[in-house]
């Protein structure tokens, strides 16, 4: 899947192609962990950006487009912007 938009992988997870997640993990993995990095302890940097990822295919059905990820991995390493 190359120059695939974002909105018609979400699509095509919410219909059911749940590996199409993938794609989108792939994509944004690197910036994420950029975002997370800055907010807590390198230690802790995979496993929060796991809980940013699930928590992320679980909003997918509240899916807003741009950032989406980048808001996720924010909130999740500071809880205090929610």
């Amino acid at each position: 899947m190359t120059c695939v938009a974002d909105d018609d992988i979400v699509k095509q997870v919410i219909g059911g192609n749940v590996n199409a997640f993938e794609y989108l993990l792939k994509k944004y993995q690197g910036h994420v962990m950029k975002i997370i990095r800055k907010h807590i302890p390198g230690s802790h940097a995979d496993e929060a950006a796991q809980d940013v990822f699930v928590r992320a295919y679980q909003a997918l059905p509240n899916y807003k487009k741009k950032r989406q990820l980048q808001t996720v991995a924010v909130r999740h390493c500071r809880p205090d912007l929610l």
